[in-house]
Parts: C-alpha cells; structure tokens; sequence
C-alpha cells in the first residue's frame, strides 16, 4: 500500500499490473472488507475474485 501511494503522490506513476492484482486479491481475501454495506462496489470484485476458477490460469 505504501509502495503504490507513494507511486501516486510521487507522481512518478501510476499503479503497475502487479500492483493491481495485490489490491485486487487482498479485496477478495480482506476480512474487514467482508463488512462493507452490500450495495459498495468492491463487493462485486470481492464475489468476483473470490470464485475458485478466479485462481486458476488461463488456458493458451
């Protein structure tokens, strides 16, 4: 989190693809993003993500 707000505020640049996929699986696994109202848009990132064929590569 740092890493990429210091990124942002730097304005060196912005996040980079691995950068994105820690926020997005830390918005999966996050317990307290599991208190969120229902109607919040990382919800739909959280059931998303949260899918066992989420984690699975994709086939060529």
């Amino acid at each position: 989190m740092t890493a990429i707000r210091d990124k942002l505020v730097g304005g060196r640049s912005g996040p980079g693809f691995g950068d994105w996929v820690n926020i997005f699986n830390e918005a999966a696994t996050s317990r307290q993003l599991k208190n969120l109202p229902e109607a919040h848009p990382l919800n739909d990132i959280r059931t998303l993500l949260a899918h066992a064929d989420a984690e699975k590569p994709a086939k060529p």
